[in-house]
């Protein structure tokens, strides 16, 4: 009896084994025979051009346009995201000016998604798969223009313009030294 019992064991156990081999076969042919989904991203990635606060909107008039005034703590961001394909870079550039729209440039960036360079110019700051965020700062006081360009995986782009005053010095206390009479007040005030 004990050898049967052994024997009966050892062909459930074979059985078993049988039935393992053959649900992974199965499992590698539809995992091989299933067709693989293609995207098809014929659309460009959105992308935006963000002031932060503190900020004072619509302070200038240029030419029809009112200009938002942020100071030198307030963050601007470049963002962009696809739904499809992923945002696979942004290209952007930099310019100044004392006079709107006598342009210098000061800076050509381009910022790739997850990028950290540990410069906040060409570091992505959001870490998810397809989406970028630039956030900068502009410590110095005069017009500001941005031109950027977001390309997706599939090369579609967008492009975005935002122009804006910076003023960065902080507000001053200049002392002035009264001269005349001296009047005094007598009595309750």
């Amino acid at each position: 009896k004990r050898f049967n019992n052994i024997g009966y064991r050892r062909i459930l156990s074979i059985s078993f084994v049988t039935a393992l081999m053959t649900l992974a076969a199965i499992s590698v042919l539809i995992l091989f025979t299933t067709p693989a989904t293609a995207i098809q991203d014929d659309t460009p990635p959105i992308q935006t051009i963000e002031l932060g606060t503190p900020k004072i909107e619509d302070v200038y008039n240029a030419g029809g346009v009112w200009l938002d005034l942020i100071g030198s703590q307030t963050p601007v961001w470049i963002n962009s995201s696809d739904r499809e394909s992923g945002t696979e870079y942004i290209h952007y550039e930099l310019f100044y000016s004392d006079h709107f729209g006598d342009w210098n440039k000061y800076g050509d960036y381009t910022v790739y998604d997850n990028q950290d360079t540990g410069d906040p110019f060409t570091t992505d700051i959001d870490p998810t798969d397809g989406s970028i965020s630039i956030k900068i700062y502009f410590d110095f006081s005069c017009f500001h223009e941005i031109h950027a360009v977001c390309f997706n995986d599939y090369g579609y782009q967008d492009t975005d313009t935002s122009d804006f005053l910076v003023d960065a010095d902080g507000p001053s206390n200049e002392e002035f030294t009264y001269v005349g009479p001296t009047y005094y007040v007598e009595g309750d005030v």
